[in-house]
């Protein structure tokens, strides 16, 4: 019985990997306003991986769309496109089609906002050259 670890060498490792957890803890707290001191003030919005339009059913872009490029935010509808057609083929592989059928029109959201961006840059781009 070699491979069983004694009850205060168990606690000594526990104890350990939360100290270790801890800051990553304290930041993620700090991030969704929760813990002592920690949060941001209510009125600045809790960050999100997307940014909706001024209409609630209408397009939204990822966290971070400012800083890509053309080539990049092409990428990354691409992927979304592939993402969306993996689902639909199998549309129960990701638990109730309810649920499937709200992520699919997300990403779709997520496609249409890029679209734009996209061509809002390439307008830019015209205009600039």
């Amino acid at each position: 019985m070699g491979f069983l670890v004694a009850p205060s060498e168990a606690i000594r490792r526990y104890r350990a990997q939360r100290a270790a957890q801890e800051p990553r803890r304290q930041r993620l707290a700090q991030l969704v306003g929760c813990g002592a001191g920690g949060g941001r003030p209510v009125s600045q919005p809790a960050a999100s991986h997307c940014l909706s339009s001024a209409s609630v059913g209408g397009p939204v872009l990822p966290a971070g769309y400012a800083a890509m490029d053309i080539a990049k935010l092409d990428e990354q509808a691409q992927k979304l496109r592939s993402t969306v057609a993996r689902r639909r083929m199998h549309p129960g592989a990701g638990g109730e089609a309810a649920r499937t059928d709200n992520i699919i029109a997300h990403y779709e959201r997520l496609i249409e906002g890029l679209e734009q961006q996209i061509g809002q840059l390439q307008r830019l781009q015209r205009a600039g050259a």
